[in-house]
């Protein structure tokens, strides 16, 4: 049911495998100032 609740505020941070899983995905979180360097 949690994962049903997109857009919302969780109120529990994600364990590790979720965001181990979500790195192997490539959703994390990246900066445009990041990009910008990388361009550069």
């Amino acid at each position: 049911m949690a994962e049903e609740q997109t857009g919302q505020e969780r109120s529990e941070q994600p364990t590790a495998k979720r965001l181990t899983e979500a790195r192997k995905k490539g959703q994390v979180a990246r900066s445009r100032e990041l990009n910008t360097l990388l361009v550069m």
